[in-house]
């Protein structure tokens, strides 16, 4: 397995012991006024953008703009727990040949108007994106999940990056 999806695997595995630890409650929970949407609002666009990834193996585009907005996914932990586990197994069948695949790809990028811009990538850039994309929303859950009074390990949420600078810290001391 290469190190892309070994990484990928590695923070789906904490994002769906993060979400077995929740109780439905707090699954939902609005931390208004300090954020507007729930974890599993989070967490459904999270899983949206690797939908998207998947659909781009069968017809090279990569759509970020396709969003299940009000889906059960947001408000049902164990409809996200089993999405999590179908893309955990789907990122097994990654090979290093589909990573380097190309894609085009298409995205809204004005708030103002409508404006959906296309450009070239490769299947593997998205899916470190898409990883990078859903680390960043991991750590806005578990600050939601922080402010509903969860205990949180302190690492959750951290970008590789970060947690491999806070180890090399340790060891220096």
């Amino acid at each position: 397995m290469n190190t892309l999806v070994e990484g990928d695997l590695e923070s789906i595995d904490q994002v769906i012991g993060f979400t077995r630890g929740l109780s439905e409650q707090n699954y939902q929970y609005l931390a208004r006024p300090y954020i507007g949407s729930s974890i599993g609002q989070h967490l459904r666009h999270a899983l949206d953008m690797y939908k998207a990834l998947r659909k781009a193996l069968e017809t090279s585009v990569v759509d970020y703009n396709l969003r299940r907005r009000g889906d059960p996914v947001e408000v049902d932990r164990n409809l996200a727990l089993a999405e999590l586990g179908e893309t955990q197994g789907w990122l097994l069948n990654i090979t290093p040949i589909i990573q380097g695949q190309a894609v085009i790809v298409k995205t809204e990028t004005t708030l103002s108007h409508r404006k959906i811009e296309s450009y070239q990538s490769s299947f593997g850039r998205e899916l470190g994106f898409v990883t990078s994309h859903l680390i960043h929303h991991f750590a806005i859950m578990v600050s939601i999940a922080r402010i509903a009074g969860e205990q949180v390990d302190p690492e959750m949420g951290l970008a590789p990056a970060t947690v491999n600078y806070v180890r090399s810290l340790a060891v220096q001391n």
